[in-house]
């Protein structure tokens, strides 16, 4: 489908700038919900829609994740294999198992505990929601569902929901590309999916959290980050991805986009911390900014925490030899591990 063409796949300073974007913007919308600053001081100095974009856009900030992934997977296949109809599955699912799960399963094992402990904050509310049931969810690529079922869960349960969609891209990738990468039907079938949004969220404006969460709407982000990696493989040479040089003034945002997974996962943590210290000093909201830089640092250092001492060695342990053999991951153990 995409020719012989492969793409480098050394780091991309614009994709981690991307992601790094994308991440603060998350764990900026999740603090905001807590300490809004449109009732803050800075309302009285800067303007409502850039305040309201900082506080809240960091749920479309997901979807961009999601074109970042279907871009670096694709991209990555193409640099492995050459072609997508050359893709090893099983190499494929390993890989993104060693990289995803232990996060995952170790993150689900110590909700379970704190729920159990009855913990603020991570206890289970609605009335149709049991643990095990959530656990299962939260696993088995679903959580999405769950919540659409019996409502939303409690946050650091709720950031799975884009881990669900992302998996199921996953599983079904390497699949897709052996049986339509030899035909002429891959690129038809990517460009109906991401062009699909409209008609999907017609169908299912009824249910608001369904609405937001769905596996087709995800999926057709995906599809769009797939269709940009293989018209770059098609079009451009590999020498021109990524060419320019970073800018140091963006370094900051670059090791937010490097640490993205985990500071994903494990936000919440630092979120709650924070917003309980200022809740219970009885602050007042219009100083609730102070809040956001503590929030932002200490998501970056559980995430680089997490990385180096859980994540990258237990990927290198369960994949071995094989766990940095692209110039890219390698790079990035390198750049977590130092």
């Amino acid at each position: 489908m995409a020719g012989t063409a492969t793409l480098t796949s050394a780091r991309n300073p614009g994709i981690d700038l991307l992601r790094g974007l994308s991440i603060v913007l998350v764990v900026m919308h999740h603090t905001a919900l807590r300490i809004p600053l449109e009732k803050g001081v800075l309302a009285d100095w800067l303007p409502e829609r850039l305040l309201y974009g900082v506080q809240y856009d960091g749920f479309e900030s997901v979807f961009l994740f999601f074109v970042i992934s279907g871009f670096l997977i694709t991209s990555n296949s193409l640099a492995r294999w050459g072609t997508l109809e050359a893709i090893d599955a099983k190499a494929f699912w390993r890989r993104r198992a060693a990289r995803i799960l232990p996060c995952l399963l170790i993150l689900v094992a110590l909700l379970c505990g704190l729920a159990l402990a009855k913990v603020p904050h991570y206890t289970l509310e609605q009335p149709g929601q049991t643990l095990p049931r959530a656990a299962l969810a939260a696993l088995t690529l679903h959580i999405n569902v769950y919540e659409a079922r019996t409502g939303y869960l409690p946050a650091s349960w709720d950031v799975l929901w884009s881990l669900s969609i992302e998996e199921a891209f996953y599983l079904a990738f390497p699949l897709v590309c052996l049986a339509l990468a030899r035909t002429r039907l891959l690129v038809p079938a990517l460009a109906a999916l991401a062009l699909s949004i409209p008609i999907v969220q017609a169908g299912i404006h009824h249910q608001p959290i369904w609405f937001q969460t769905n596996y087709l709407q995800g999926m057709a982000a995906i599809a769009a980050g797939v269709l940009a990696a293989l018209l770059i493989a098609a079009r451009w040479r590999a020498a021109a991805v990524g060419a320019s040089a970073p800018s140091r003034v963006f370094a900051w945002l670059r090791s937010f986009g490097r640490l993205s997974y985990e500071v994903y996962l494990t936000h919440m943590f630092v979120v709650w911390l924070v917003v309980d210290r200022f809740t219970a000093a009885g602050a007042d909201l219009r100083t609730g900014w102070v809040c956001y830089p503590p929030v932002l640092a200490g998501a970056w250092a559980l995430g680089w925490l997490v990385a180096r001492f859980v994540s990258t060695p237990l990927e290198r342990a369960l994949l071995g030899a094989d766990a940095s053999r692209t110039p890219q991951r390698r790079a990035e153990l390198k750049e977590i591990s130092a």
